[in-house]
């Protein structure tokens, strides 16, 4: 008999978790409501303006914002033995920005070209295969990918425009 899950994926688990988190925050000890309140909503729902709560939490689950909180949960991490992931941040509104520590090297052992020749094509092909980067690059943004050495110092970064 195989294993059973309660869900059939990690995304619609991550979905359930945040629409979890949205009804805590919807959560009150008051459960009284204005009259002016209730007349909003029925008005939304008359004019088929009401968002369905389903499309509310694929909105906000598929947020940048939310893509980044959980990519930097998993942050400061190892994902080979000489490269270690320190996180995500979102600059300019439009460009992703995955930073990233060689542990091996300091930054004056690595060049620019060294990191065109060597994670340039992995990067292009990675982003096109994982589905929420490609969905990212095909929306506008930038990906960029920033290296710094051991030593701190900034080594060089790529950069990812348009879609796969």
């Amino acid at each position: 008999m195989g294993e059973r899950y309660l869900f059939e994926s990690q995304r619609e688990a991550d979905i359930f978790n945040t629409a979890l988190e949205m009804n805590e925050e919807l959560e009150c000890d008051d459960r009284t409501y204005e009259y002016a309140d209730l007349d909003e909503a029925m008005e939304l729902i008359e004019r088929s303006e009401a968002e369905p709560i389903r499309d509310a939490l694929a909105r906000r689950f598929d947020s940048i914002e939310a893509r980044i909180a959980r990519w930097n949960e998993g942050a400061t991490t190892m994902v080979d033995d000489a490269t270690r992931f320190d996180g995500v941040a979102l600059r300019g509104g439009d460009s992703v920005v995955h930073r990233f520590t060689l542990v091996e090297y300091n930054a004056d052992e690595v060049s620019q070209s060294d990191l065109r020749e060597f994670f340039e094509p992995l990067l292009i092909s990675g982003s096109c295969s994982d589905s929420e980067l490609s969905d990212l690059r095909g929306k506008g943004y930038t990906l960029s990918w920033e290296y710094r050495g051991r030593d701190g110092g900034y080594i060089g970064k790529i950069d990812l425009v348009g879609s796969c």
